[in-house]
């Protein structure tokens, strides 16, 4: 190695630290802090907008300053990555993606399970989502019989988790009293044959992100990926557009995924799967989770090796 640039190395091998803006980005200041990174020899930095910002994101004040902030780092040679996780990490979109169209929302697979004797009434409150699948599985010494499992899933109903009495005193009124449900859920009503059987209920939810993060969109989808795009990557091209591959490398996102989750989820999942694999998912799905026969690693190989194939070729390799 040469130790002249050892000692000093060009700006592709200096550190670009995270330069959180949150706060009302006086321009002045923004100029001074870009000029000290360059005399401390940082090789740039990725702007980050966090919670305490004083402007709106992605307005044109946003980009009236984000513009400033290249242009001083053109001047000193610096590089500017962006990176759109606000208002928290995980948050690729802000929510944008899932606010116009919920259907891009990023989704997991989740279950309920119990295990119950022989002539026992099942009665499970399931949430409101997409029951994928209900089985009913015999037990022998504990060792499920899937040859001999039942599906269940026409057991499963509606049920209302909140209810209302009301009475008006409206004398003119068709009825002087309403009984009304709200809170909509499913329920799983379904009394066990003879002998010792297991019953899992699985589902598709969309995903909730715990409190003070944002909603993620779904990655596998071709769809939710280009809206992303649009939303909140194109209005940094359409205003910095002559800046990409010059001051501007590219745009970072550090969680493509929903954070935490593991059992990740498509709704375009079931139809890859068969395409790539040639067998139902659905009807594997318990061995996500439980011993399924000897096929159980290759089901969740499979599940895996799907779901990366769908998030590189819809997400890596458009993003």
């Amino acid at each position: 190695m040469d130790a002249t640039i050892f000692v000093n190395p060009p700006i592709d091998y200096r550190i670009v630290p995270f330069w959180f803006w949150n706060s009302a980005l006086d321009e002045g200041e923004i100029v001074r802090q870009i000029h000290e990174m360059a005399e401390k020899g940082i090789g740039g930095f990725c702007l980050s907008a966090r919670p305490g910002l004083r402007i709106p994101y992605l307005s044109n004040a946003w980009f009236d300053r984000v513009d400033i902030a290249v242009k001083a780092a053109k001047e000193h040679g610096l590089q500017v990555w962006l990176h759109d996780e606000f208002p928290s990490p995980g948050s690729l979109s802000g929510e944008r993606v899932a606010l116009g169209f919920p259907q891009y929302r990023a989704q997991y697979l989740t279950f309920r399970e119990t295990t119950v004797q022989g002539g026992q009434q099942v009665d499970i409150e399931l949430p409101w989502s997409t029951v994928l699948r209900a089985v009913a599985v015999p037990l022998r010494r504990d060792r499920c019989l899937w040859e001999n499992a039942e599906d269940i899933g026409e057991y499963i109903g509606l049920c209302q988790r909140r209810e209302i009495f009301q009475e008006t005193k409206d004398k003119n009124a068709y009825h002087a009293h309403r009984y009304l449900g709200q809170d909509m859920a499913y329920r799983l009503y379904w009394k066990a044959p003879a002998g010792r059987w297991r019953v899992l209920v699985f589902m598709q939810r969309a995903f909730e992100p715990p409190e003070f993060s944002g909603a993620s969109f779904d990655p596998y989808n071709a769809e939710a990926v280009a809206h992303f795009l649009e939303t909140s990557c194109q209005p940094y091209a359409d205003r910095l557009g002559d800046a990409f591959g010059k001051t501007i490398p590219a745009l970072l996102t550090s969680e493509a995924t929903a954070p935490g989750n593991p059992l990740p989820w498509t709704a375009l999942l079931p139809g890859a799967f068969l395409e790539r694999n040639q067998y139902d998912l659905l009807n594997c799905l318990p061995a996500l989770i439980t011993s399924f026969g000897p096929n159980t690693a290759r089901i969740r190989y499979d599940y895996f090796q799907t779901l990366s194939e769908l998030l590189r070729d819809n997400f890596h390799k458009t993003c």
